[in-house]
């Protein structure tokens, strides 16, 4: 496929290599070589394959396939459009439109907030693209009519332009209404993807109009990109005049904008422009999800810079945003605290903040009559200097605030919101969740962004959960990415959660040991904050102490087994209530002998190794069972100490002249690779320190 695209073959050619065995042909389609990472589609526009080419191809692929780069960096679209637009003839046409655009700007902008005016400036807007339509002409028109059919082929819309079709009189057919119940905006494809700014300026200069239409699942074939949501009821809102369908996702080409995955400059001057002629855009909500412009950005893991991204545009549009919830109740901080680990504005250095960024210990100012926290309004000092320092007058008026205020030039969206809606870190989601609650869950340090969230609202340290009655502490101790600095704060800010349970009856500690926390990873810090933990079990019907849990664990170490040996010997010989020891969970499991802790275990309790649980299991025969892969092998819930021995004596016995105990053929191993042989080395050592350990086990008794 690619060699008949690389060397010009016709449509017809190419039609055969498609449908003649039509899964291969498919798949050839939108396979890329081995060696620079293309498609046949891009070797077809590269070498201008004859009419009716790209067409076939564009309907065998996928947006993923048809808008994603080879190892130059280089997609079918950015060969169509920017390789022209960068060239001197491609910079010589473009000047001429970015000066339309300026020229539209300062005209829109002088209105002011003249009502009348900007509508009368909107209809020249609107005019003046009609004509410039009418005039494209040459290499712009056709690598424009280029890059909309690629666009259009990437989002499974008819390859025919829309006014194409209205020319040549097409009357209705199953194809166009299909086609009619979906209407293609170009402009709004142009900001849903990542691609060269001038697409987009054409796209504006060219169908301004398509910045105030809304997108009612027209630009995803079925509503394929949008999360589903079966637990949650869809937003019931009106726009305009029009009832809206509930569940149905409705965006403006802003929304589109703010989930896309542009980021710097170009998502900033896209921002701007949208804004400027729409700025009633960052107001509506999305009834798919309940999502405002703001939900999106705060989420969207491409733009993570206040200023610089734009999102400080879009929140200045509409405040309220800030406060807004959606269907899951949660805010635009809900979801940028989710993701703020990845952000490269995480830790601005001290210099950007005016006062000290520790908070003090007074409570946050309390509105009786609403019931919610009164924000603080920031001060800014004009006089502050590079260490920090701020005028006395600033300090007066500024020392109930708590939040430490961010310049502009510093990204941090969690800052920059704190700092105008204090409140916001008060507000649970519809599972009980608040800011912290997250953080707590996702985060991995404890820095600026989670210091101004708890200076927020300290009382979130100890407010529940709804789904698990889970603390913040509880949340962290489970968080493998949680790093020492973030368990100590939220220890020594709420110390006595560490002698609290969650809904499951499970202390901090236990779940410190359950999630496979090093010592010195911040279990130690949980631990000296209630050292009774270490003896005290779950409150479930199983009962499990700390060191059961981290027998049973398949991430805890040797040497974190051996901390929690030494700091409660006797836990060591406590079993559950299913009769498991430490020791044969532990084995349960399937941990190596000296690196996996058993040993070590096995030595604060030899009795351990031929205690049966209460199922008369002894810890070898959970050994075999665990290694063993017959389903023949089965226990009963009355067994005894000659049925141990009649288990054992049956794994082991010789399958074929390779294999004694396990069950597994030799092809079988050889298939799975080396990983498998390492792990049946790692058990066949853990059963032999068994039977070494007690060999007694292999007689059977009698009773």
């Amino acid at each position: 496929m690619h060699h008949a695209c690389r060397f010009k073959c016709n449509k017809d050619g190419i039609h055969l290599l498609l449908q003649t065995i039509p899964e291969y042909g498919h798949y050839a389609a939108k396979v890329r070589d081995r060696e620079r990472g293309r498609t046949p589609l891009y070797y077809a526009i590269r070498y201008d394959a004859p009419e009716g080419v790209v067409e076939l191809l564009l309907s065998q692929m996928n947006c993923m396939d048809i808008l994603d780069c080879d190892r130059d960096g280089m997609s079918a679209l950015g060969l169509v459009w920017d390789r022209w637009v960068v060239s001197f003839e491609g910079k010589r046409h473009m000047g001429i439109y970015v000066k339309i655009v300026e020229r539209w700007k300062k005209m829109y902008s002088d209105c002011g907030e003249d009502a009348e005016a900007k509508q009368k400036a909107w209809q020249v807007i609107l005019e003046d693209s009609v004509k410039l339509r009418e005039r494209l002409t040459g290499k712009l028109k056709g690598n424009w009519e280029k890059a909309n059919k690629i666009l259009r082929g990437a989002f499974k819309f008819d390859l025919q332009d829309d006014d194409c079709k209205a020319e040549e009189g097409s009357t209705t057919s199953a194809a166009t209404s299909i086609s009619k119940q979906r209407k293609w905006r170009i402009l709004h494809a142009a900001v849903a993807i990542k691609c060269h700014p001038s697409l987009f300026m054409m796209a504006a200069v060219l169908h301004p109009e398509q910045m105030h239409e809304l997108d009612r699942n027209d630009l995803f074939a079925g509503d394929e990109h949008s999360q589903s949501r079966s637990n949650i009821q869809p937003l019931s809102i009106s726009i305009g005049n029009n009832s809206v369908n509930p569940g149905m996702n409705i965006q403006s080409a802003l929304h589109w904008a703010a989930k896309a995955p542009a980021s710097g400059s170009e998502s900033k001057m896209i921002l701007h422009h949208l804004l400027l002629f729409y700025p009633e855009a960052a107001k509506l909500k999305n009834p798919k999800d309940g999502s405002l412009p703001l939900h999106y950005l705060c989420a969207n893991e491409s733009k993570q810079h206040w200023v610089h991204d734009g999102i400080r545009s879009v929140y200045e549009a509409y405040k309220e945003a800030a406060v807004d919830q959606d269907l899951d109740g949660r805010t635009p901080l809900h979801r940028a605290a989710t993701l703020h680990e990845s952000t490269l504005y995480f830790v601005p250095p001290p210099s950007t903040f005016v006062g000290s960024p520790m908070r003090s210990r007074s409570s946050p100012p309390w509105d009786e009559s609403t019931g919610s926290i009164v924000p603080n309004t920031p001060i800014r000092s004009s006089s502050a200097t590079a260490s920090g320092t701020r005028s006395s007058s600033s300090t007066e008026r500024n020392s109930d605030t708590r939040i430490a205020s961010v310049e502009d030039p510093v990204g941090s969206i969690i800052q920059n919101i704190l700092t105008a809606h204090q409140e916001v870190a008060a507000i649970p989601d519809v599972t009980g969740k608040l800011l912290m609650h997250s953080i707590a869950e996702c985060a991995e340090n404890w820095d600026w962004n989670v210091q101004a969230v708890y200076d927020a609202y300290p009382e979130a340290l100890s407010r529940r959960e709804i789904v698990t009655r889970s603390l913040p502490l509880h949340l962290v101790s489970s968080n493998l990415d949680a790093k020492l600095q973030l368990v100590q704060k939220i220890v020594e800010y709420h110390p006595r959660a560490a002698s609290l349970t969650n809904g499951d009856g499970r202390l901090p500690l236990h779940l410190a040991c359950e999630s496979g926390k090093s010592w010195y990873g911040g279990t130690e810090d949980i631990y000296k904050a209630f050292e009774n933990a270490i003896q005290i079990a779950e409150d479930t019907l199983r009962r499990w102490m700390p060191l059961h849990f981290a027998a049973s664990s398949p991430y805890s170490t040797m040497e974190f087994i051996e901390k929690i040996i030494g700091l409660a010997p006797d836990v060591a010989h406590a079993p559950d209530n299913l009769g498991c020891t430490p020791f044969y969970l532990a084995v349960e499991s399937g941990k190596d002998w000296e690196r996996g802790g058993l040993e070590s275990l096995f030595q604060a309790n030899p009795d351990a190794i031929d205690l049966p649980d209460a199922n008369g299991k002894i810890p070898l025969v959970a050994a075999l069972l665990a290694f063993c892969q017959d389903d023949g092998v089965t226990t009963s819930p009355d067994v005894d100490g000659g049925t141990n021995a009649t288990l054992i004596q049956e794994s082991l016995q010789p399958v074929d002249e390779y294999t004694t105990i396990t069950h597994a053929s030799i092809d079988d191993v050889k298939a799975r690779g080396c990983h498998v042989l390492e792990n049946d080395s790692t058990q066949i050592n853990v059963l032999y320190h068994l039977l070494r350990a007690a060999p007694q086990v292999l007689t059977p008794r009698d009773y």
